[in-house]
């Protein structure tokens, strides 16, 4: 069974304790699972962001590293430090009425543990919903980070990855937070990938509301880059307020 350790440091409630992953003769685990009910549905898109705080719990001041699971395929690598939170957040496709999430031992002496386990709700992050509402966009990114923007002349960006090519869900988000005056200025710009036109049309930031612009399960390279352009009418420079990028792996047999 999991034990619960308290932390002292000022931080939201659900990274205030760790879970360890010890049997009843209190001998860790070497790996520990969760399972997730899916309410007798399969083949269900879900959104899990998994949360970790060492914050020195054990005093040995030696941040653990370990493996994050997804029944048998890997989510990713998990490192931990002395003194900040970490989090993992990952798109999965449950093809059966549950699934389990996992942190497993990679070294010796290195033991699993795990803050916080969220799941918002199922297809949430890849709804094929409008993309434009008339206050925010459909999952309602953060007021917060719509507050702030990126601007240029152009702006370029890449998605990192650890493979050649990869998949991924990527999401835009655009926003006017001051009028245009329509008598004499014009905001509109375009995305490209590398030298390939990506929107179908200008991409024009609507005042006071929000605008998504999706790609998903679009196929991308560690050097592929991306492009925000003016328009040749355009007066005004490109502006970000915000992304979100997904990467797709490929899973096991669910028997493994």
């Amino acid at each position: 069974m999991p034990t619960s350790v308290n932390v002292s440091k000022q931080l939201p409630l659900a990274m205030k304790t760790v879970r360890i992953l010890t049997n009843p003769k209190g001998i860790t685990w070497k790996k520990y699972c969760c399972s997730i009910d899916m309410g007798g549905t399969d083949w269900t898109r879900i959104l899990a962001r998994a949360n970790f705080y060492y914050g020195n719990y054990d005093r040995p001041v030696n941040p653990p590293s370990f493996s994050l699971m997804f029944d048998a395929n890997n989510w990713g690598d998990v490192e931990t430090t002395l003194d900040e939170p970490v989090f993992y957040e990952a798109i999965y496709v449950v093809k059966a009425k549950s699934t389990h999430i996992c942190v497993a031992q990679t070294e010796p002496g290195m033991s699993p543990f795990i803050s916080a386990l969220e799941v918002p709700s199922a297809n949430a992050a890849t709804s094929d919903a409008p993309s434009i509402g008339t206050r925010t966009a459909y999952n309602e990114p953060p007021e917060v980070v719509m507050q702030k923007a990126i601007t240029g002349n152009n702006l370029t960006f890449w998605l990192p990855g650890n493979t050649s090519r990869f998949g991924v869900y990527m999401y835009l988000y655009f926003s006017e937070v001051t009028s245009v005056s329509p008598a004499w200025e014009r905001w509109s710009f375009l995305l490209y990938e590398d030298r390939l036109l990506m929107s179908r049309k200008p991409i024009s930031p609507p005042y006071g509301s929000v605008l998504k612009v999706s790609q998903t399960d679009y196929l991308v390279a560690n050097d592929t880059k991306f492009y925000l352009l003016a328009t040749a009418d355009s007066t005004l420079h490109p502006t970000l307020h915000a992304m979100e990028a997904y990467m797709l792996s490929k899973g096991t047999d669910r028997r493994d």
